[in-house]
């Protein structure tokens, strides 16, 4: 008897251990079942801190981070075409992140004007740009805890009339005193190029790629303190971000550019391009066919610029 009584509260034992391993294990499955790649589709790996492009109902994964990421779906409140609306609306798109450092699955809405990021864990989400034609979607996501190795910022900085600039200075003074050397100095004529050798030479920044456009909407005038319209940007390496706004340019940050092309007159297409988003130019583009607009700008010496092909921006002043 008694030995029946001891089988049967061991039988007992185990029934009960068995029972909290299985609901032990159903736990686990709910926690993490969420977690594993769809059936049929295969996770398509892509790497954090740079922009990337995602296609709806697809999944991507950092195998670095083990962090898995879908596009759920994309949202569209913008105005239709000939209606009267109070707001102009937008694009957006709905993400869906799970894996990584994340305890549970994170769903989360972005928009191109009023959402544009988000932070979720140590992973800043932002969004760049949206195809809903091709329902596709371009975002960056950032690990704030990691150092981003190599990463280049651009900025940029208006041009003054007068050459009042501080590369302009820089410029009259190193040709005074190559002239006082005997040498016959040889610097660029071109601003932006001007603007480079004075990184360079000066600051030894190095510089990656550089750029120069109009600035919208300024309105200009003629004495030397004023702006001549004129935006300057230069991409640099991360690292001479202090330096860059210690003598006087703005980070210009995010940049997104919309996903639009313009057809050239050989039949190929070009995209908007950062920093300022213009299309990149035709490589077949004949600049005698551009007709520009006959407006022209009075210099700071009394001479007339006009604008001149193929992006039709003004001329510089001399």
């Amino acid at each position: 008897m008694g030995n029946m009584y001891k089988f049967n509260m061991q039988k007992r034992g185990m029934d009960s251990r068995l029972l909290i391993g299985s609901i032990t294990a159903l736990f686990v499955l709910a926690l993490f079942g969420c977690i594993q790649i769809p059936i049929g589709g295969q996770a398509v790996n892509v790497e954090l801190n740079k922009p990337i492009t995602l296609a709806q109902n697809s999944t991507y994964e950092n195998k670095d981070s083990n962090i898995f990421f879908t596009v759920i779906s994309f949202t569209d409140s913008r105005c239709p075409a000939g209606k009267e609306c109070i707001w102009a609306g937008e694009l957006g798109v709905n993400l869906k992140l799970y894996g990584g450092n994340l305890i549970k699955e994170q769903q989360i809405h972005l928009a191109m004007t009023t959402e544009k990021s988000t932070l979720i864990g140590n992973y800043q989400i932002e969004l760049l740009a949206i195809d809903p034609s091709n329902s596709q979607v371009q975002i960056k996501i950032t690990d704030i805890t990691q150092p981003i190795i190599g990463e280049q910022k651009w900025f940029s900085i208006e041009s003054k009339q007068c050459n009042n600039n501080p590369w302009n200075i820089w410029k009259a003074s190193k040709m005074q005193e190559l002239t006082i050397q005997g040498i016959s100095p040889q610097e660029p004529t071109e601003e932006i190029q001007l603007v480079r050798s004075w990184l360079t030479e000066k600051y030894k920044i190095t510089v990656l790629d550089f750029a120069s456009g109009s600035v919208a909407d300024l309105v200009t005038c003629e004495t030397c303190n004023c702006l001549t319209g004129e935006k300057i940007a230069v991409l640099v390496d991360a690292n001479y971000s202090a330096k860059m706004i210690e003598i006087g340019f703005t980070e210009m940050g995010l940049i997104g550019c919309t996903m639009d092309a313009k057809i050239c007159p050989d039949g190929s297409a070009v995209g908007r391009t950062a920093p300022f988003c213009e299309f990149e130019v035709c490589s077949s583009i004949n600049e005698e066919s551009i007709v520009c607009p006959k407006d022209a700008r009075s210099c700071p010496d009394g001479s007339i610029v006009g604008r001149v092909a193929p992006t039709c921006e003004f001329a510089l002043c001399q």
